[in-house]
């Protein structure tokens, strides 16, 4: 048998693969080496307003129980809705209420009416003092409206004011729609935070003022 020296040694295509595979797998699965990408930060916002001054109120004998608020489709969500136009809609992607604006405006009209003094106490839930009234709210609008030349805040409030009646049906002393719009300070989800505020400082003062004059 001979054996020829000059012969290199050949090796088989499958041990090439078998290299390329023990060095290539590894890295697709740990993701070694590849950068990656980093998670959008998502930025949340409230309202925030000093509560409106009631000038010329007295305590009226009343107990006034603020119901839950009613949000409208597409605003009963944490996603801030602004307009480009008519007909036109959309969400923010990385800009978020901190809560459901129900909520929000919740906690403000009941710090606003209690701080009034317009009545012997303001109830928001079960307690032991019967209510003499009942304040309901339905949030018609609460967007950002985004216009060629500026931007504004939107907010549109149905209020309803009934007179409680333990031995029969309840009777409906009014109901009206509050509507207020704020242009924007900056052209940004913080500027629409203040503005907003703003449109629901001028809503509560003049809904504290009506309420009174029809307790009376």
């Amino acid at each position: 048998m001979m054996i020829n020296k000059n012969a290199g040694c050949k090796l088989s295509p499958f041990f090439y693969f078998f290299i390329i595979g023990t060095i290539v797998c590894p890295l697709m699965f740990s993701g070694c080496g590849l950068p990656k990408k980093q998670a959008r930060i998502v930025h949340y916002y409230t309202l925030s307003y000093d509560a409106p001054k009631a000038s010329g109120i007295k305590k009226a004998p009343a107990v006034i129980r603020i119901k839950p608020p009613i949000a409208r489709p597409p605003y009963d969500s944490i996603k801030i809705v602004y307009s480009t136009g008519p007909y036109q809609q959309a969400f923010y992607r990385y800009h978020m209420w901190v809560a459901f604006p129900a909520d929000m405006i919740f906690n403000m009209i009941e710090r606003d009416f209690r701080q009034s003094g317009i009545a012997d106490a303001v109830i928001t839930g079960p307690s032991g003092i019967a209510p003499t009234h009942s304040l309901e709210i339905v949030i018609n609008k609460f967007y950002e409206k985004d216009g060629k030349n500026s931007w504004s805040a939107i907010l549109s409030l149905t209020t309803r004011l009934v007179k409680e009646n333990p031995a029969g049906p309840s009777k409906l002393i009014y109901e009206k729609t509050y509507e207020a719009t704020k242009e924007l300070g900056r052209k940004n989800p913080a500027g629409l935070a203040r503005a907003m505020s703003q449109c629901l400082s001028k809503i509560s003062g003049r809904m504290i003022k009506d309420v009174y004059t029809n307790l009376n």
